[in-house]
């Protein structure tokens, strides 16, 4: 799954002044369908991985900052973090 903003309540929804930007929506819909993954985006300082009940959230923040993420989904979901 992808989705442009975080779920609401987890650290990579929260700004450097801790606003929490997450969808409540977004929060819904994955304890509902229980994706295996979630990719956003939205919150440009807060790069980074969390899980929600058993999907792995990951927040890629922004690319125009010289970050990128390589997921692999093979086996595990795993993410590799480099500078562009």
């Amino acid at each position: 799954e992808t989705a442009h903003m975080p779920a609401k309540g987890l650290g990579i929804a929260k700004t450097f002044n801790d606003v929490d930007l997450g969808s409540e929506a977004i929060r819904e819909a994955i304890i509902k369908q229980k994706p295996r993954l979630l990719v956003c985006g939205h919150v440009h300082e807060a790069s980074g991985i969390e899980k929600l009940a058993n999907t792995t959230c990951i927040n890629v923040a922004s690319v125009k900052d010289g970050r990128a993420a390589i997921i692999d989904i093979e086996k595990s979901v795993t993410v590799e973090w480099i500078q562009l």
